[in-house]
């Protein structure tokens, strides 16, 4: 079965790309797979870690997966999705190798990579800070610990909300927006699975707006105070005045600041996400300063 990628690939057309290869019982639709890339105009970060981690899900499946991409020989002098997936390591991670000669990996992104539970720590500061600090031309590292924990709390909630170790990461650096986008993924169970093990849900959305209250985590590391969720909110939205989306299962929850206050919205979405996504746009303006202890309180 042949499917052609979105022209635009984010996490708001991410839904009829997924319909198209799984039933909403949640089984792939064949057990081969064509992905065809000659559609596919523009790929944000969200759209990688999507792409990617529904392909590990379909292999998960024992379905066969291909991709069928445009004559490279017409676009190797253009700078378009093809080539900024290959420079992203998309391909060299399926295909084994880079599809264009000059394919380098650009220094406002952080390639895609798949990330364990037990190297996050580590990944956090020789990967994620580092390349921070050299976008942003810091030299002292230090006040990236506000951000280090908001991320180390995505990927505490992966291991013990999904039941899975290892999660999807791909960041881009906006430098004429200020804005960093950090994407992550996972395709466990996903957030609202465990949330209704233990709590009464309507439905998806609700369990992820209990997610990320306090005290409704299902596990949490005690480095984390037991606020789950909570903290990457204090975060990105109390001190950085950034944005948070996260799909999962069938819920969807976006998260800013109108003025000083806290804005979030759910919704139950018709169409199925397998596993977990969580996208944070950063400001780069605020990403830096050390705040107070307790300063991811509201």
């Amino acid at each position: 079965m042949e499917i052609f990628l979105p022209d635009h690939f984010d996490r708001n057309s991410m839904y009829s790309f997924i319909s198209d290869i799984i039933y909403e019982d949640n089984r792939p639709k064949n057990k081969e797979i064509i992905l065809n890339f000659s559609s596919l105009e523009f790929i944000k970060p969200s759209g990688i870690t999507i792409l990617h981690n529904i392909i590990q899900w379909l292999l998960r499946q024992n379905v066969k997966v291909y991709v069928d991409l445009p004559d490279l020989s017409k676009i190797a002098d253009n700078r378009n999705s093809v080539t900024y997936l290959d420079d992203s390591g998309f391909f060299e991670y399926y295909l084994k190798k880079r599809q264009f000669e000059n394919s380098h990996v650009r220094p406002t992104t952080i390639p895609l990579k798949n990330v364990t539970f037990e190297e996050y720590y580590s990944w956090l500061d020789n990967t994620l800070v580092a390349w921070l600090a050299h976008s942003l031309q810091i030299a002292d590292t230090s006040g990236f610990s506000g951000l280090k924990t908001c991320i180390g709390e995505i990927f505490n909630n992966i291991k013990d909300h999904s039941g899975e170790k290892i999660g999807c990461v791909f960041a881009q650096h906006y430098p004429a927006n200020n804005e960093i986008e950090i994407a992550i993924s996972d395709f466990g169970v996903g957030i609202p699975c465990q949330i209704r093990k233990k709590f009464d849900c309507k439905n998806d959305a609700e369990a992820l707006e209990l997610a990320i209250k306090e005290g409704y985590t299902t596990k949490s590391l005690p480095t984390n105070r037991g606020a789950g969720l909570e903290n990457l909110l204090g975060f990105v939205l109390g001190y950085n005045g950034g944005r948070i989306y996260i799909h999962s299962n069938k819920g969807k929850l976006e998260c800013h600041v109108a003025g000083s206050e806290k804005v979030i919205k759910s919704d139950n979405s018709e169409q199925f996400y397998p596993g977990t996504l969580v996208l944070i746009k950063l400001r780069t303006d605020t990403i830096y300063e050390e705040p107070d202890e307790e300063d991811f309180s509201w």
